[in-house]
């Protein structure tokens, strides 16, 4: 019999190999709770979400989309649980943001040649957000907000690098900012022990 164990050590290290590994068991864990979820068996679909918390924790692998956290997310959220719910949607939402903006760092050229995966990226926060307000979460509306500030400061910086100047900033009109600490306050407001999950 094949049991977990391990991955909660401080500083363990993953290679790429046991990596994938334990991207496809949270996976699992996640499809599992939400078939259960769907059949009306409540119960078992929170037990199996605090184990996968427990086996595959994300001081070790953090939570992103490829690994099925969002769906652990939902369940959360559908639990009631505004914490957890926010212990998996923050980081990640901090994450997808700091990728956003380093491609609206690049040069124009760069921007056009990685435009589909900015926009990717850019597509997961309205996800996250809804996950949020499930959970009544007041980080919801916060979230809200800077996906309107990064929408708008992609759509500047893609339509004038696309050369559709009816978009582009005016002359002395000052540029779309983001500021890049939106997000430093979320990893304080997480419990300590949570704080790398």
């Amino acid at each position: 019999r094949f049991t977990f164990g391990g991955l909660d050590k401080p500083g363990i290290y993953l290679d790429e190999t046991v990596r994938r590994m334990c991207i496809t068991h949270r996976r699992l864990f996640s499809q599992l709770a939400t078939a259960l979820w769907s059949e009306g068996q409540y119960d078992k679909a929170a037990r199996v979400v605090a184990y996968a918390e427990k086996a595959v924790p994300a001081s070790a692998l953090p939570h992103s989309f490829a690994c099925g956290s969002l769906d652990l997310a939902r369940i959360w959220a559908d639990l009631g649980d505004v914490q957890q719910t926010e212990n998996i949607i923050l980081p990640m939402a901090k994450t997808v943001g700091e990728y956003i903006e380093w491609y609206l760092s690049m040069p124009d050229h760069m921007l056009l040649l990685n435009d589909e995966e900015c926009l990717y990226n850019f597509y997961e926060l309205p996800r996250m957000a809804d996950v949020l307000a499930k959970a009544k979460s007041p980080k919801a509306g916060e979230l809200t907000k800077k996906i309107e500030a990064y929408s708008t400061a992609l759509q500047t910086r893609l339509y004038s690098a696309s050369g559709q100047g009816q978009h582009a900033a005016e002359p002395g009109e000052a540029p779309v900012e983001i500021d890049s600490d939106d997000f430093a306050d979320w990893d304080e407001e997480l419990p300590e022990e949570d704080a790398g999950e």
